[in-house]
Order: structure tokens, then C-alpha cells, then sequence
């Protein structure tokens, strides 16, 4: 009697159950499958198109192709309401005038740094779809912008902009002692007398010029040169020569008379058995006519264990 009470319940039990299960899987529904539709653009540029649907973070896949279509994939409502989109707002013919299309110029930037001249740039440029961008190698602002932008951009360069100056460098070679002697062997020039003084306090002692060599450069464009440098010896010694080679670019910064100076040095060549080599690489910002430390080291010399160069940079053509 048991076992039977037990079976009916079981039976129950799968009738009752059988029919909810079928219910559960009747309702299930297929995911609807997503659909590709390639289209065509007629005004707009495929790039711009494609950048605004991402902006606006539309719920299908977007890409492009190389003969200006755009490929969206996703749910048929989706890519409809998208393709609604495009045809309305993002494919259409621009409103500018004629005269007003965008052209692509290449202008000189000139001498003004780039990170304060954009803001005045950007304020010249109305349409937006007109374009900016620097190229910092040749220094040239590539503008894609309507002809009126265009004109508007060259009068505030031209308005910004100063000519280049030539600027003089004069380098100065102090052989030193840094064995303890303090004293000059042979007088310096008075201009010099600061950075002898300052040199004096740091040990480098018994200080002696060697000839100057002079460099006439453009501002803001790189210079390679090479000198020979003549040290005097003894009366009846001939001078002895060595080789100057320097290279880097002066750019005028801030106010008119600072100047950044970036340079390598190099000065080299056999005395006897002596082997000298001097060699300097550095940045350094200083004011038009005064006198400058670039390096001071210990170094094989004609006479003496240490060499110091001093740099000095004037402009030319100062208006």
C-alpha cells in the first residue's frame, strides 16, 4: 500500500510538472541576427563620418573603406536609424560658399614659439571643419581652412612674426692648472676678468687664453664648424694647432636679448706625446654680450691639466 501511494505521487508529480516545462521552452526566441550595410558617401569624408558616429556612440559597428563608404553592422533597427543619421546630418553638402571651400596651404611659422601662437590660430579659424596641425621639423603650419581663414592666418603671422637675426658666437679656451697655482700665466683680457675670478674660486688656476674662435650663425638654424685653434708657446717654440669642431642652433627666447644656446664641442689634437681631447655638450640660456661658463674639466692640454670654454653671443642686426 505504500510502495502504491508512493508511484501515484511520482505520477502526480510528472503531470502536474510536464507541461510547465514545455510552456518554458515554447517561449524561448531565437537572438535576432545582425544585418551589414555599406554606404555610399556623396559629400562628407568617410574619416569625419565615422569619428561623429563614435562621438555619439551609436549601437552598431561602424568602420570604413578606401572609396569613401561606411560599413555598419548590428540590429536592423539599429543600422536603419543610424543610416537616417548619416543621410540627414552627416552627408550633406556644406553650407560655405564657393569662394569659402577649404584649401590646404603651407605657411612659415617663422620664429615665434608654436605653444604660444596656436591660441591666436585657433581664434582665426571659424568653420568647423577648417583644420590646423604644425609641422615641427620644417616649422610650417599646415592649414586646411576656407580662403578667408587662410588670409587671416598669414596677417597675424605676419604681424607676430620678426626677422631672424645673425647672431655672433666668440668662444674663449682658458688652459688652466688644477694642481693649486692661482696665478694668471699671461694677463686675460678685462671682459674676462669675471669668469677668471669665478673659475679661480672652483681650483682651476694659472689660467691662460688660447686664441678665440668666432662663429656668425642664424638664429633658430643648426650650425656645424670646424677651426683650428693656435697655441702660443715658447719664443722659440712655434704655436701649436688643435682642432675646434662645434655644432647645435641658438634660439632667441622670452624677451629680446635672452638666448638658448645648445651646443656639442670638441677639441682635439697631439702635442708631443700628449693626447688632448676636450669634449662638451650642453644647453644653456644667457643674455646677448655676457659671458659664459659652457665647461670646465680636467683634460690633457698643450700646458696645464684642465680646460674651461667660455662663450659670448651677440646679435648683428638688431633693430
Amino acid at each position: 500500500m505504500m510502495l502504491a501511494k508512493h508511484l501515484f505521487f511520482a505520477v502526480v508529480v510528472t503531470l502536474v510538472t510536464s507541461p510547465l516545462t514545455r510552456a518554458q521552452e515554447d517561449t524561448k526566441t531565437d537572438p535576432i541576427p545582425p544585418i551589414i550595410k555599406v554606404i555610399p558617401l556623396n559629400h562628407a569624408k568617410v574619416d569625419s563620418v565615422i569619428g561623429s558616429l563614435r562621438k555619439l556612440s551609436v549601437p552598431v559597428a561602424v568602420s570604413g573603406t578606401v572609396s569613401n563608404k561606411v560599413l555598419l553592422r548590428g540590429v536592423e533597427s539599429n543600422v536603419e536609424e543610424v543610416v537616417d543619421l548619416i543621410r540627414k546630418h552627416l552627408d550633406v553638402p556644406s553650407t560655405l560658399a564657393q569662394a569659402d571651400r577649404a584649401i590646404t596651404e603651407f605657411i612659415p611659422l617663422g620664429l615665434t614659439p608654436t605653444q604660444s601662437l596656436m591660441p591666436a590660430l585657433q581664434a582665426v579659424v571659424t568653420n568647423p571643419f577648417s583644420q590646423l596641425a604644425i609641422d615641427h621639423a620644417n616649422r610650417l603650419l599646415v592649414a586646411k581652412a576656407s580662403p578667408t581663414e587662410v588670409a587671416a592666418i598669414r596677417g597675424l603671422l605676419k604681424q607676430v612674426n620678426r626677422p631672424a637675426r645673425s647672431l655672433m658666437i666668440n668662444f674663449f679656451f682658458l688652459q688652466a692648472d688644477i694642481s693649486g697655482a692661482k696665478e694668471s700665466k699671461a694677463s686675460l683680457p678685462p671682459a674676462l676678468t669675471p669668469i677668471a675670478k669665478t673659475l679661480v674660486e672652483n681650483g682651476f688656476g694659472s689660467l691662460e687664453l688660447m686664441a678665440p674662435v668666432t662663429l656668425m650663425v642664424d638664429e633658430g638654424l643648426k650650425f656645424s664648424s670646424e677651426s683650428t685653434l693656435f697655441v702660443p708657446m715658447t719664443e722659440t717654440e712655434p704655436p701649436q694647432t688643435l682642432t675646434f669642431q662645434a655644432t647645435g642652433i641658438a634660439r632667441m627666447q622670452g624677451g629680446d636679448d635672452t638666448v638658448q644656446l645648445s651646443i656639442g664641442a670638441i677639441v682635439r689634437g697631439d702635442y708631443a706625446k700628449v693626447k688632448v681631447h676636450f669634449a662638451v655638450e650642453t644647453t644653456i640660456a644667457t643674455e646677448l654680450g655676457d659671458y659664459v661658463i659652457l665647461a670646465a674639466s680636467p683634460s690633457s692640454t698643450v700646458r696645464g691639466n684642465a680646460l674651461a670654454l667660455v662663450a659670448r653671443v651677440t646679435a648683428t642686426n638688431d633693430r
